[in-house]
């Protein structure tokens, strides 16, 4: 038998041989081996059932991978929480197969529904249609509601872009073709990005702009005050100017640099 993690629960999960315990990155995932998302212990502990809560630190990264068991990963002290819901209170609707699925946390809107409004009633024609009759992806809860810490819109404009399209196929699909053709393709791709940080006055500034960066979905976000510099992975689907308008809301000044486009 090849290497295993043990979650919080006792599961046991088989490791992908180059990321497991014995080689210990802290940002893969050491299930499907793929880089996660950094999350706070605040987000790790509105979704973590109480009795592992003694299991919490500052060092859990959240896995994005559609097909992997994993929600949440701690290397650096080898705890593992998987998607169970004997260890979790949160179903993250981008890792399940089964109905409901959620989708926008904060407004209570799942999967269900939007292909329900989007295939079926044909009520809107674009992203800002669904976002404006739905109300999905303008919660203000999105650290605590949403499992993976970050808004719903990082995820969202991909889903629903698909589906309109499916949609207007000539073929008009089923909601169960377009839920199994959404299953085909729920990763998230990501992009290098570099944005021009001002306004930083001392490291703890650093802090500051990365929270806001994460929490508009960034990933991997490294910000250097020397340098007035922040660089992470950009989602494909979150606009550039999502993110700069979450840092000039943290009361800095961001611009994309030229490394950056």
């Amino acid at each position: 038998m090849g290497a295993e993690i043990t979650t919080v629960s006792g599961i046991r999960l088989a490791v992908k041989d180059d990321v497991g315990p014995s080689r210990p990155g802290p940002k893969n995932c050491p299930v499907c081996g793929k880089q996660g998302r950094k999350v706070t212990a605040l987000t790790v502990t509105s979704h973590l059932r109480s009795e592992f809560w003694d299991k919490v630190a500052e060092d859990f990264w959240f896995c994005w991978t559609s097909s992997c068991p994993i929600l949440y990963y701690d290397n650096a002290h080898a705890t593992y929480v998987s998607k169970d819901m004997r260890e979790v209170r949160s179903r993250f609707g981008l890792k399940e197969t089964g109905t409901p699925r959620p989708i926008c946390y904060c407004l209570g809107i799942t999967q269900e529904r939007l292909l329900e409004e989007v295939v079926e009633k044909r009520c809107c024609d674009s992203f800002q249609d669904v976002e404006r009759f739905t109300r999905a992806g303008t919660g203000k809860w999105c650290l605590t509601t949403n499992p993976s810490g970050v808004c719903c819109r990082t995820y969202l404009k991909d889903v629903v872009e698909q589906a309109l399209k499916l949609a207007h196929a000539d073929a008009r699909p089923s909601l169960k073709q377009v839920a199994r053709e959404l299953d085909s393709s729920r990763e998230v791709p990501l992009v290098p990005m570099e944005l021009e940080i001002s306004g930083m006055h001392c490291e703890s500034c650093t802090t500051s702009v990365a929270a806001a960066l994460e929490h508009a979905g960034a990933q991997d976000v490294r910000v250097s005050y020397p340098e007035g510099k922040a660089r992470f992975l950009r989602p494909k689907s979150t606009a550039v100017d999502r993110l700069v308008e979450a840092v000039e809301d943290s009361g800095y000044s961001a611009s994309e640099s030229s490394k950056g486009r």
